[in-house]
């Protein structure tokens, strides 16, 4: 598969050579000519891929040896500072910041109150103990490799939470990282005490679901299109197929082409008599990929 690199990082490619006799080698970049010394070294300048293919040549023959090397920007939050189990609705952001930001990509934050803030939360607790009460600022999900991640509480509108490129540029972004919320996961595997039933209901066989959706927007406001992806989904008939999000999961979002701006909305089968969405309105973000 390659590799994936960011800006300014360098990568030394020496292909490894057995049988040298006779031997000649040659690189190339995107099709054109380099060297013909057996070791290379790549330093990323620009979002993008580029084709390296590595041939070597001997009197019985030749083989050739193709390397993708991708630069991306990888939003992963290390660069922001947190303490180990704690988190951050930001509070503490200078007076002129709207949110978090982590890379020219900024996450939007209404810290109201301990249980009504909306928009994003910086959190590095991960938690999968069944308790009464689940802790609503951790991921149901294995550690990340920075130790932090985004918990996204849906405000009314989800469009007040977009996550937008700061500087108005339209990048392609590749992936994101999602897990659901320790308390989201709890509630629906188990339901709760005051009336919000579990996925399935007391048959299993109730065909909930609890959706994600996620969609693109350039700087001047075109959509692009959305991409729906379900944290948990009890629609099919066969147990085996019903599905609950517990770890991370990594989402294609390259369909959505050039955009600055991504929104988030979360919905669930499980709502009151007034249509109000009873499952709780968390999930969690990780590793967000923006390769052109």
């Amino acid at each position: 598969g390659g590799f994936e690199l960011e800006v300014d990082d360098t990568l030394t490619i020496t292909p490894k050579i057995t049988y040298n006799y006779q031997s000649t080698y040659q690189w190339y970049l995107n099709g054109v000519k380099l060297t013909q010394e057996p070791e290379i070294v790549h330093v990323s300048k620009k979002l993008g891929k580029d084709i390296y293919s590595f041939v070597v040549e001997t009197p019985s023959g030749k083989d050739s040896l193709v390397i993708p090397v991708s630069t991306i920007i990888q939003i992963d939050f290390k660069e922001l500072e947190l303490a180990n189990n704690s988190y951050s609705r930001g509070e503490n952001l200078p007076n002129n910041s709207v949110g978090f930001s982590s890379k020219g990509l900024i996450f939007p934050v209404n810290p109201f109150g301990e249980n009504e803030w909306t928009g994003f939360t910086l959190s590095s607790r991960f938690n999968q103990t069944t308790t009464s009460q689940p802790d609503i600022f951790s991921a149901y999900a294995a550690r990340s490799t920075s130790g932090k991640f985004m918990l996204y509480s849906q405000p009314l509108s989800p469009y007040a939470a977009s996550v937008y490129l700061e500087n108005g540029q339209n990048r392609v972004f590749g992936s994101i990282s999602v897990a659901n919320s320790t308390l989201t996961y709890l509630v629906m595997r188990h339901g709760t005490e005051s009336g919000i039933r579990r996925f399935g209901g007391t048959s299993n066989n109730e065909p909930d679901w609890f959706r994600l959706t996620i969609e693109g927007f350039t700087d001047g406001g075109v959509y692009t299109g959305k991409i729906e992806y379900y944290l948990a989904d009890f629609r099919s008939t066969n147990n085996r197929l019903r599905t609950m999000l517990a770890n991370w999961a990594t989402i294609d979002l390259t369909t959505l082409g050039e955009i600055n701006r991504l929104s988030f909305t979360l919905d669930s089968s499980i709502k009151s008599d007034e249509g109000q969405m009873l499952t709780p309105p968390f999930f969690c973000i990780d590793n967000i990929k923006i390769i052109r």
